[in-house]
């Protein structure tokens, strides 16, 4: 067998990926950064953005959105809202002061006060307990704080009961606020009714806390309770909390805009008003089809959701997502096939020994892959894109889950396990191919004997890193989610298209002249793999997702809920092009002997699982 056709396979494979990357090029120029919409009425709708946003970006998007409904006939209105009160009137006057008191000392609330007056806990609860209400300010040590927003806290008395202060118009605190530190609150305290629901969601925020709250405890809520209530409109936190120590967790952008129509549609003369009115009928007619126009507010969304009306993504959070959706499928490609050699060579299979040169092709492009992966690393490390939320300082410090897993999630750490992942593979695969050479010019079982101990070894390491490497590269975007199976999951998708490609190869090279050897018997074998791996891979993404969603915790069901109500199309089309055509084009046994048939039932494969690979990196980073 001549090893030249190595070449040839791995020319094809190379070519898909060429074709990958100038896709990857062209998206570098379609960053959009987009804002979201929610229609009110015909005339009013709110737009939000979930990034940060200074002056400059807001005068943008407000300039946009005008011009863009000017066109169009009408007039907008624009107001900056609260985010906590999007859909109601803002209150003007309940602005949230944030000042530095002293180097010690830091101030939040809706007014400021005088400390100097302040009473102790039992103090409070003496006047409570006597009046029926307590207003004024206590003093005391931070016992706990809501870990989810920092929307309350708790304070003890000298008999250790709790006293739990709420923030006026849901202001917060810094959620990282140490226990113990000393506060000053200023509000007005009395016995306040807790619903049930209202007791079991603060149960819940304790949990998120990391308390050990047990069931029993949460279902023997059955009743209200009364308990004296702290609502505070202002909290002065002591024990010198330094600026930069603070987690700012910024708010969604949100504004109310209010659409109408232009002065000059307003009629200048009933029949001037008259014509206007037919010609703008007549000229909507043409427009949509029919005698009606969309209300302003759907107008506007509409654009909104195509991305017309968006911002200009400088992280270029869309070009990193594509290079690491490509580099991570064409590896897997290669890798996929570099494990059915070893697969081969270490059970011996006879059958497979035609096609060794083609898997030895489809491997070689194994470097394509870890250099664009390498590229999105090394942007990640210098924070050039926020792809990897464990990779940001900032982030890490602020968030407890992160921070939880920052023993494994780190860069020196990750970096470590990068280069044993690539080095492992390219070494392997480089031996390979030297030693396959070497067995066709010497001959004999020597090297054949090497080559099955060395696969075996190498399917060990295999079986590791296919798991390790899809939490790394893949599992860690989403890092407050995991999942037992991802590993199993991923693989089999590496496995698959690797098989596919494979296949693909095989008759192309086939049709060329080339792989005399290679008869219907190969090609239907082949088949019954990629039949057959379809089912597994389609076996453990329904395991995954119906455990998930079964269950409905919200941190473990979140990861699916994004996908399907902000990826509904492709989230289903992926399963289908995975599950539902493989299973009916290649459950007929004649049918994976006809090489036509075979190549149409493998590029919908390949296209699903690109979809796959996509609709695991694209929604939680863009």
């Amino acid at each position: 067998m001549e090893y030249q056709i190595s070449n040839r396979a791995k020319k094809v494979t190379l070519g898909l990926a060429v074709l990958g990357l100038i896709m990857l090029v062209l998206g570098f120029f379609q960053q959009k950064d987009y804002v979201y919409s929610e229609v009110i009425d015909e005339h009013s709708l709110i737009v939000k953005y979930n990034g940060e946003v200074d002056g400059e970006k807001e005068k943008i998007l407000e300039e946009k959105i005008k011009h863009a409904m000017e066109e169009k006939g009408f007039s907008v209105e624009i107001h900056k809202a609260d985010s906590h009160h999007a859909d109601v009137n803002t209150d003007e006057n309940s602005k949230v002061i944030k000042k530095e008191l002293s180097d010690s000392s830091l101030f939040i609330g809706l007014e400021e006060f005088d400390v100097s007056a302040s009473f102790t806990v039992d103090q409070m609860l003496d006047t409570v307990n006597n009046e029926g209400n307590f207003e004024g300010q206590v003093i005391g040590k931070l016992f706990s704080v809501c870990k989810k927003a920092g929307c309350w806290i708790t304070l003890q008395s000298s008999d250790e009961k709790e006293i739990r202060i709420f923030f006026k118009d849901h202001f917060t605190i810094p959620v990282e606020t140490p226990v113990g530190t000393d506060v000053v609150v200023n509000g007005i305290a009395k016995a306040d009714t807790f619903s049930v629901e209202f007791q079991k969601h603060l149960l819940d925020d304790a949990r998120e806390d990391g308390q050990e709250i047990s069931d029993e405890e949460y279902n023997a809520i059955v009743e209200e309770k009364i308990e004296i209530s702290f609502k505070a409109s202002g909290i002065v936190l002591y024990n010198e909390i330094e600026e930069e120590d603070i987690c700012h967790h910024h708010e969604p952008a949100i504004w109310m805009v209010h659409i109408s129509h232009t002065e000059s549609d307003n009629h200048e003369g009933h029949a001037h008003a008259e014509e206007e009115e037919h010609d703008h009928a007549e000229e909507s007619h043409h427009a949509i089809g029919h005698g009606h126009e969309d209300p302003p507010s759907e107008m506007l969304a509409k654009m909104i959701e195509s991305g017309e009306i968006s911002f200009f993504d400088s992280h270029f959070r869309r070009f990193w997502s594509n290079l690491l959706i490509n580099g991570f499928f064409f590896l897997g490609i290669a890798l996929g096939a570099l494990f059915y050699l070893a697969l081969h060579y270490a059970t011996e299979s006879g059958w497979g020994v035609v096609l060794l040169r083609v898997m030895e092709g489809i491997m070689s492009a194994m470097p394509i892959g870890m250099a664009a992966l390498i590229v999105v690393f090394i942007a990640g490390t210098l924070e050039w894109h926020h792809i990897y939320p464990w990779m940001i300082s900032d982030t890490v410090s602020c968030d407890d889950i992160i921070f939880g897993k920052s023993a494994y999630l780190n860069k020196p750490f990750f970096w470590i396990r990068v280069v044993v992942y690539f080095a492992t593979f390219y070494l392997f695969m480089k031996w390979f191919k030297k030693k396959s050479r070497q067995e066709d010019q010497e001959g004999g079982t020597a090297t054949h004997f090497k080559m099955y101990r060395r696969a075996a070894l190498f399917l060990v390491f295999f079986a590791v890193f296919s798991s390790t490497m899809s939490w790394d590269f893949i599992m860690s975007i989403d890092a407050h989610w995991y999942s037992t199976l991802f590993g199993w999951y991923v693989f089999s998708g590496i496995w698959l298209s690797g098989m596919v490609m494979v296949m693909m190869v095989t008759l192309y090279l086939r049709k060329r002249g080339f792989l005399p050897f290679v008869n219907d018997s190969h090609i239907h074998d082949v088949g019954k793999w990629m039949f057959a791996l379809s089912f597994l891979w389609s076996y453990l993404w329904f395991s995954q997702f119906m455990l998930y969603w079964y269950a409905n915790i919200p941190e473990e069901v979140t990861y699916f809920i994004t996908r399907i109500e902000d990826y509904t199309i492709p989230f289903f089309t992926m399963f289908a092009l995975n599950f539902i055509f493989p299973f009916l084009l290649l459950m007929n046994s004649d049918y994976k002997r006809i090489p036509w048939f075979i190549v149409m039932a493998g590029s919908i494969i390949l296209i699903g699982h690109y979809m796959d690979v996509y609709m695991m990196i694209m929604p939680a980073t863009v």
